[in-house]
Order: structure tokens, then sequence, then C-alpha cells
């Protein structure tokens, strides 16, 4: 994998990243649009530039004439010398083009750029603050018949109250211990086995007007019923 070099534009001096093969060939600056060659600044800015190393005499330069080139070797190098402008041309033409440089906050789970004050990433839901990442679910949809079959079971209580309340009330009222003769059970119709009865129905009323208060007034929405997602 190639590295990465910085290098800067001449232009708008505008900082840019780019793969370190594009070194020595035609770029273009994404912020301005000019194109110039990619140069290494660690490079340059080292010691200063150093010419080509001398030639050395060729020997039939050093005998006083120099040997005309042969025929094929001029051909060779005008072919070379065209190549060589074809490149350029075609460098100029289509040059490699490069991102700007993002020193800013990333997201640790995606890499993605995020502002200063961002604590959900947008592109993969993760959160910085907990260090957790939010998970796509497919949840039905809550009809009618949902809440109304969630909240039966609460109305259900408060009728069995009602019923219960009515029943003492007629219990209390109307059964009378003299009512039953000398029958063995006539003792449901004595003071104590009404005050026994009446304690019974309170306590199941207590209980059943509680679950009937959650169910009804503080938990009225039917919970979420999360279903298994396609996948291709």
């Amino acid at each position: 994998m190639a590295s990465s070099i910085t290098v800067t534009c001449p232009e708008c001096e505008t900082t840019l990243k780019a793969p370190s093969d594009v070194l020595g060939k035609k770029i273009r600056c994404k912020a301005c649009g000019h194109t110039f060659a990619a140069r290494d600044p660690e490079r340059s800015s080292s010691s200063g530039k150093s010419g080509p190393p001398p030639r050395k005499d060729s020997p039939a330069k050093k005998g006083g004439k120099a040997a005309p080139p042969a025929k094929g070797a001029a051909k060779k190098a005008g072919g070379g010398k065209k190549a060589a402008a074809a490149a350029n041309d075609e460098d100029d033409a289509n040059p490699y083009g490069v991102t700007e440089e993002y020193l800013g906050r990333r997201c640790p789970d995606c890499a993605e750029a995020m502002d200063d004050d961002q604590v959900v990433c947008l592109n993969c839901g993760y959160n910085t603050m907990t260090r957790e990442k939010a998970r796509i679910r497919k949840v039905k949809d809550t009809t009618g018949g949902d809440i109304f079959l969630w909240l039966l079971p609460g109305i259900l209580c408060v009728i069995l109250i009602l019923a219960m309340v009515g029943f003492d009330i007629w219990y209390i009222l109307s059964i009378e211990r003299v009512s039953f003769g000398d029958a063995w059970y006539d003792f449901i119709g004595s003071s104590g086995a009404k005050i026994w009865v009446s304690l019974v129905l309170a306590f199941i009323c207590f209980f059943a007007g509680k679950y009937a208060v959650i169910r009804l007034c503080i938990n009225n929405t039917p919970p979420e019923v999360e279903e298994k997602m396609e996948t291709d």
C-alpha cells in the first residue's frame, strides 16, 4: 500500500494529501483547480539543489572532433522526445486528483468526519458518550386491537372491584342469621362472618385496584414487538 505525503498548492497554499507515487507528476488542487507538479516538501526543503553530474568527454571528443551520431541513434532519440512530449501532454490533460487533508475529529468506529460538538456519528450511529453503536430494529406497528388487548386486564380488574363492593354491601344489609332458621350454616348471617368476608373482599380489591392503576394509567401502552429483519 502506497504511503501518503503532504503537498502544498503554490497557487492558494492549500495543504493537500496525496499518495507518494504521484511525486513528479501533474496534480490538480481540489480547492482552486490549479495544476502543478507534485514535489515532496521535505526533500525540496533539505540541502540546496545540485546540478546534474558533469558529463565525461567521449573518446572521439578527446581526439578533436566528435563522431557523428548513427542514423538509428538519431531516430531513437527523436522518437524518445516525441514519446516524452506525448506523456507530458497526457499528464496535463488528465492530472491526478488529490483530496484536502482533514485534521479534525473522526468517529472511532468508522473514521467518518465529525464536528467537535457532535455526539452520535451520522454515518454508523456510534455514540461517543456511551461507547455504543445504534442497532437497527424492525418493530411491528401497534394497532387499536393491540391497545385494547393490553388494557383489557385492567378493565376487568375495575369490573371485579365494582362487583365485589356491590356484593359486600348486599351481603351486609340483606343476609341475617334468623333467615336461615336452625340450619347449620346460619353462622353466615352473623356479624363475625360479615366482618371476615368484608376483610377478604377488601384485600382482593386492593391488589386488583393497584394492578388496574398500573395498567390503565401508568403503563397504558403495549410494548414494542420486534420482528425479524430479512437479510439479502
